[in-house]
């Protein structure tokens, strides 16, 4: 499977090799190995307790890895990553990369999320495969690029550089054609859980069959994960032995 470059990463290389570095928050300079400043960093909403399946912010009192919903309702997919909560700043940077086009705030999230995935896999099995959740034809062309796809590439291209990264983490495929969007539906923001879901049933299709593999489902934010969800049903009917959903932050509530 060939595996294209986007043209948005090179663009990236060539900024950050000409200007100096700042903190895509505060602008305050930085070193050359940092993406923020210590302080910013600092302060972004850490998902701290969360639920090993859903992601979502464990009550104080719960003393069970997983939620009261998780523990009732089997998810498709073994465990959820995402470093942050969608709160302020996170949410700043996020619109900033995926509305805006803005690079830095974008390499900032890849490396946030590369680096909670090296914590998270320390000694367990990696997933064969990395599948960025697409965008329709006309969306991309809209936006310019596909977040998803872009986030994926800016991972690799961290652990590459990174010691703590494994073999396989720096050699994980970006299976960036198995899943299509096949339908346009209207933006989600502001539908409701069971209104996300009808939006995007038959939205989207596996081109091949993924008979015992594992798989990472890349997104840039889950809120009520229908579609993470959707996509899970569809890699399972392909054949994948085991799914986890990667994304750069979730919601607080389900």
């Amino acid at each position: 499977m060939k595996i294209h470059r986007p043209c948005l990463s090179i663009l990236a290389d060539i900024r950050a090799g000409i200007l100096p570095r700042h903190c895509a928050l505060c602008q305050q300079t930085i070193k050359s190995d940092q993406t923020l400043c210590f302080g910013c960093e600092t302060d972004l909403p850490w998902a701290l307790r969360p639920c090993e399946h859903c992601g979502a912010p464990l009550p104080p009192e719960t003393e069970e890895g997983a939620c009261g919903s998780c523990l009732q309702h089997t998810l498709p997919w073994s465990t959820l990553i995402a470093p942050c909560l969608y709160q302020w700043p996170i949410t700043e940077l996020v619109t900033r990369y995926k509305y805006k086009g803005d690079l830095q705030a974008g390499q900032v999230l890849a490396v946030l999320l590369g680096q909670q995935i090296i914590e998270r896999y320390a000694g367990k099995m990696f997933p064969d495969l990395l599948i960025p959740v697409p965008l329709h034809w006309r969306r991309r062309w809209q936006r310019g690029f596909n977040q998803s796809e872009w986030l994926a590439f800016q991972i690799i291209r961290y652990w590459r550089s990174s010691a703590e990264a494994t073999p396989e983490q720096k050699s994980l495929e970006i299976a960036n054609k198995i899943c299509r969007r096949v339908r346009f539906t209207p933006n989600q923001q502001g539908l409701t859980k069971q209104q996300r879901r009808v939006n995007l049933t038959g939205a989207f299709e596996i081109r091949t069959e993924l008979k015992n593999k594992s798989v990472a489902l890349l997104d840039d934010v889950v809120t009520t994960g229908s579609t993470v969800l959707e996509i899970s049903h569809l890699l399972t009917r392909a054949g994948v032995a085991n799914i986890d959903i990667w994304c750069l932050c979730r919601t607080a509530k389900h």
